[in-house]
């Protein structure tokens, strides 16, 4: 009887000692992750904020550019181009000519 509660304690400080291992283990992994992921996130807000920056700087029209006679030619065609496209998919959509699989 007397042996049995020696055996369950030795059992019981076993356990005890490798949750323990198991706690470190759980912390460095914790560390490891944690660690991945925030280089993750810094990459990540890294290639936005170049992505951002990129396309904030095509906002800005060159002046020699901004001042070349044809702009105003470039434009116009760009809306005959959109206005051509809506009246085509309208005509599309009252046709219809294509449908949806």
């Amino acid at each position: 009887w007397l042996n049995q509660k020696s055996t369950q304690k030795k059992y019981l400080l076993q356990q005890i000692a490798a949750l323990q291992v198991y706690i470190g283990y759980a912390k460095k992994g914790y560390t490891v992750v944690t660690s991945g992921i925030n280089t993750i996130r810094n990459i990540k807000n890294g290639d936005l904020n170049l992505h951002r920056d990129f396309f904030n700087r095509l906002k800005n029209v060159n002046p020699a550019i901004r001042r070349y006679a044809k702009v105003a030619d470039i434009i116009a065609y760009q809306v005959k181009i959109i206005k051509q496209t809506k009246m085509t998919l309208q005509q599309i959509k009252e046709t219809k000519q294509f449908t949806e699989t």
